[in-house]
């Protein structure tokens, strides 16, 4: 299990926690989720990086490739947090296994250093040597074009293997923004798509200042790969029909891509475009239709979503609790949610509890036929933390192996306790 130690780095003064199968962040706005959140998105992107900078980079040299690959690394870092000058000084450590992390500290050229510990170090440059040795074999062992095609794949494959056991993570990582609605404003989504144009065909892999932020220019890559090729037909799959269902029943139609734009097939057949649905609709689309396309390919991931009730009934909160819980299970991803949500957390404590529930061999069927047994969740797979003064705290009660959702509902007991009060005094009572 991964793990992240940050000191000091934006609103968080303090925080430890391990990557669960599933984490819940919870807390005030600005209280630091979104941070933490990308702080783990950055470093588990780490090993996407070397091996793009693998298949790009000549040099058979690693010390000038690790310069390279650092220098990166700098620039994405700068591209989702910004220059470091009004950061102080922080320091972050990210451990992949017991011996292979990475140590994140500012540097005076208000940017970041990054330590690898001695043993990752060693790695990398194994795997770099390892990687450019099979590559050049591979240039020289066949002119025969079908040969050399499957030797190139196999050699690949072999490379990406060696990297996801260095950073010990197979998984491929996406961080869903709120704001998704964005992507429903074709006109907005041209601009930013002309600007990533723009961008790519520039010296610099990433620019410190640019238009959208690397998480968001990464969700947006993901959509726009995969929206020509979300089926809609039936799968001889009950996990992945029950994930259509469901998604149709979220958004009260079924999404359609046709002639460049996307659009709403509602119940009675009438296709209405995506930008003139409502908001619920805009903000989960692409949501649903990640998680879908990757459970469909069987792609494990690392899913970050942020604020997925947005714009949501609380009934379609359950839903998309569910929807998310069967993706889990389909495909053994990983998911991190920031919430403010008491209907989400809530959710998916029914899901983990009907798990608990079903291990009995007499409550199996019953609690299946409440709730689908493709969204139930195993208890000992989440990890759940609010943050509030700075601070990461533990809020999984680990005897009913829930999150404890009175965190969230501690406004209600501030509105109650002014509606005892306001009671009270209607009733020609004083608060003395």
């Amino acid at each position: 299990m991964h793990t992240i130690k940050i000191e000091n780095f934006g609103p968080i003064s303090k925080a430890e926690m391990s990557i669960a199968d599933i984490v819940f962040l919870i807390g005030e706005q600005a209280s630091g989720k979104s941070t933490v959140a990308k702080l783990i998105y950055f470093c588990k992107t780490l090993n996407e990086e070397l091996v793009n900078l693998i298949f790009k980079n000549g040099s058979e040299d690693w010390s000038v490739s690790m310069t390279t690959y650092f220098s990166i690394l700098r620039k994405k870092f700068t591209n989702i947090f910004g220059l470091t000058k009004d950061l102080g000084e922080f320091c972050i450590v990210y451990s992949y296994s017991h011996d292979n992390k990475v140590t994140i500290t500012p540097n005076p050229e208000n940017t970041v250093n990054f330590q690898f510990s001695n043993q990752l170090l060693s790695d990398a440059a194994s795997v770099w040597d390892n990687a450019k040795k099979m590559l050049l074999e591979n240039k020289q062992k066949s002119h025969n074009m079908h040969a050399s095609f499957l030797a190139d794949h196999v050699a690949k494959q072999a490379i990406l293997s060696r990297c996801q056991e260095l950073f010990s993570d197979d998984a491929y990582s996406v961080y869903i923004p709120a704001g998704r609605a964005l992507l429903s404003r074709q006109m907005l989504l041209q601009l930013i798509q002309g600007d990533e144009l723009r961008r790519i065909n520039q010296s610099e892999s990433y620019l410190p200042f640019d238009i959208v932020d690397a998480p968001t220019r990464n969700y947006i890559a993901e959509v726009g790969r995969i929206r020509e090729a979300l089926i809609d037909e039936s799968i001889d799959d009950p996990l992945i029909n029950f994930l259509k269902y469901t998604s149709e029943e979220i958004l009260k139609g079924s999404y359609v891509y046709r002639n460049n734009y996307d659009y709403i097939k509602l119940d009675d057949r009438k296709l209405v475009p995506l930008s003139y649905s409502s908001s619920g609709q805009q903000e989960v689309v692409w949501l649903l239709n990640l998680l879908f396309s990757y459970a469909v390919s069987g792609q494990k991931s690392l899913i970050i979503v942020e604020e997925p009730e947005t714009h949501l009934h609380p009934d379609a909160q359950y839903l998309l609790a569910k929807y998310i819980a069967a993706f889990l299970n389909k495909t053994k991803s990983q998911v991190i949610v920031t919430t403010h949500s008491p209907y989400v957390l809530s959710s998916f404590n029914n899901l983990f509890y009907a798990d608990k529930c079903g291990k009995k061999i007499e409550n199996c069927e019953i609690a299946a036929s409440i709730i689908p047994k493709q969204s139930w969740l195993k208890e000992e797979a989440f990890s759940a933390f609010i943050i509030e003064d700075s601070t990461l705290r533990n809020i999984k009660d680990e005897s009913l192996a829930m999150v404890d959702v009175g965190e969230l509902d501690v406004v209600a007991s501030r509105q109650d306790a002014e509606y005892e009060k306001l009671l009270h005094i209607s009733k020609g009572g004083s608060l003395n």
